[in-house]
C-alpha cells in the first residue's frame, strides 16, 4: 500500500478561498431568509417560472406558514414534504424548521408510493403535498414564536440508498456555506441545481445562494427548463447530478445555451471519473468541466476548482473537509499520512457531517470521533488532489 515514507505535502489552495469555515449558531430560517427580509427586504430571494419573491415576501409567507402548521398539525411532529411546487417546497420547508420540525424531503419526480420504504422509516405524522402547502400558506393563523431546537439536532431527513440521513442546522448551513465559498458565489451570482429542492445537491443550491443574501434558482431537471433559465439568469455555475453528463456530449438545445452563456459546469461524480470525458465536455462546450463529489450525508466532499485541476482528479478536499486515510479491511483511520500511501479509503472530517443516519445506506457510515467513511477508496497526491479509484 505505501509509497515512499517522509514526504511532504505542498498542498495547491486557490487564492481567496477560505480553507476552513464556521457556520454560525444561527438557524436555517433566520441566516437564509429573517436577516436578508430585515436588511434588503426588496432582493429577489427565488426566482421562480412565474416570477421572482422578495425576501420580504418569502419571510412573510413563512410565517404564515408556521402558524397554519402549528394549527393544523400541533406541535412537534414529523412531516414529510412531496412538492413539485418550487414555491411550497422552499416556504414549507422554511417554515418547519423555524417551529423545529423534523421534515422528511421526497424528491417529487419519484410518485409517493415509490417512497413508502422511506415513510414507514420514517414515520411522518402526515405527508404535505401541493395542495396541502397551498392551504397552509395561504392560511390565516394567529403568529406562532419560533421553537428552536439545539443547532446540532437533526431535523431535516433525507433519503439515501435504502436509508435516511439526517442533517441538523449546523451541518446544513456548513455544507451550503462551504459550497458558497469555495466557489466564490457573491450574491450577485446565481447558481443552477439541475435537481428539485428536495434533493441533497438541490437543497445545497437553495441554502447556499440565500445565505449569501443571493437569489436561489428553481430546482429544474427538464432541459427545455434547464435551457430557458440558462438564458433568462446567465448563472455563474450549472450544477448536473451524475447521470445527466452523456447527453451533453450531444447537440441540444441546452448544449447550444450552455456554448452561449458560458457557466461554470458541475458534474456530481456518480462512479470513477473518465479523465476523456472531462476532456471532449471542455472541447465542445468550451466552459470550465468541474466535478464535484459527495453524499447526503457529508455534503461536498471534494471539487475542481476553475484556477486549477487535471482531468482524472476528482478535485482538492473542499473548505471545511479534511480528508483521512482509512484501512479498507478494518474500516478504521490508518496513523500514516496521505503521502505514503498508493491508495486507501476514503475517510472525511467535516463539520457538514450528518449527526445521524438510519436504515440501509450505500455507505459504511460514521466511525468515531465524527469521523466518516465513504466506503470509496482513492489517493491524494502531494497537490492535495483527490484521485477516485473505486466506489463503494
Amino acid at each position: 500500500m505505501g509509497k515512499a515514507g517522509g514526504l511532504l505535502p505542498s498542498w495547491y489552495w486557490p487564492e481567496g478561498v477560505q480553507r476552513y469555515i464556521s457556520a454560525p449558531p444561527v438557524p436555517i430560517d433566520e441566516m437564509c431568509v429573517g436577516r436578508w427580509a430585515r436588511r434588503y427586504g426588496g432582493r429577489p430571494a427565488l426566482a421562480l417560472s412565474h416570477g421572482e419573491l422578495t425576501y420580504r415576501e418569502l419571510a412573510e409567507l413563512v410565517s404564515r406558514a408556521a402558524s397554519s402548521l402549528i394549527q393544523g398539525w400541533g406541535e412537534g411532529p414529523r412531516l414529510a414534504l412531496h412538492l413539485t411546487d418550487p414555491l411550497g417546497m422552499a416556504v414549507i420547508f422554511f417554515a418547519a424548521v423555524r417551529l423545529g420540525l423534523q421534515v422528511l424531503l421526497l424528491d417529487p419526480r419519484r410518485s409517493l408510493p415509490e417512497w413508502s420504504w422511506a415513510l414507514e422509516l420514517f414515520r411522518p405524522i402526515g405527508v404535505v403535498d401541493d395542495d396541502e402547502a397551498k392551504r397552509i400558506i395561504h392560511g390565516e393563523a394567529p403568529p406562532s414564536p419560533p421553537r428552536r431546537p439545539a443547532p446540532s439536532s437533526p431535523i431535516v431527513a433525507l433519503p439515501e440508498g435504502a436509508g435516511l440521513v439526517y442533517h441538523s442546522h449546523t451541518s446544513l448551513l456548513s455544507a451550503a456555506i462551504a459550497v458558497a465559498v469555495f466557489f466564490q458565489l457573491e450574491p450577485e451570482d446565481r447558481l443552477l441545481v439541475a435537481a428539485p429542492w428536495a434533493t441533497w445537491e438541490g437543497l445545497l443550491g437553495l441554502l447556499a445562494s440565500l445565505q449569501g443574501g443571493g437569489t436561489a434558482l428553481a430546482g429544474l431537471w427538464e432541459e427545455a427548463g434547464l435551457s430557458e433559465a440558462l438564458g433568462r439568469y446567465r448563472p455563474k455555475a450549472l450544477w448536473l447530478p451524475s447521470g445527466a453528463d452523456p447527453s451533453l456530449l450531444q447537440e441540444t438545445p441546452l448544449t447550444r445555451e450552455v456554448r452561449r452563456t458560458s457557466p461554470w459546469l458541475l458534474l456530481s461524480v456518480g462512479s470513477v471519473w473518465p479523465k476523456s470525458l472531462r476532456r471532449r465536455l471542455r472541447r465542445r462546450l468550451g466552459v470550465h468541466v468541474l466535478t464535484v463529489y459527495g453524499y447526503g450525508a457529508t455534503g461536498l466532499i471534494a471539487a475542481s476548482h476553475p484556477s486549477w485541476y487535471l482531468d482524472d482528479a476528482v478535485g482538492i478536499p473542499m473548505t471545511g473537509v479534511d480528508l483521512v486515510p482509512i484501512d479498507p479491511a478494518t474500516s478504521q483511520p490508518l496513523d500514516v499520512p496521505w503521502e505514503a500511501l498508493s491508495y486507501a479509503g476514503i475517510g472525511v472530517k467535516s463539520r457538514a457531517l450528518a449527526p445521524k443516519l438510519e436504515g440501509r445506506l450505500p455507505y459504511p457510515g460514521t466511525l468515531e470521533d465524527d469521523l466518516f467513511y465513504t466506503g470509496d477508496q482513492g489517493c491524494l497526491d502531494l497537490n492535495g488532489m483527490l484521485y477516485l479509484l473505486s466506489r463503494g
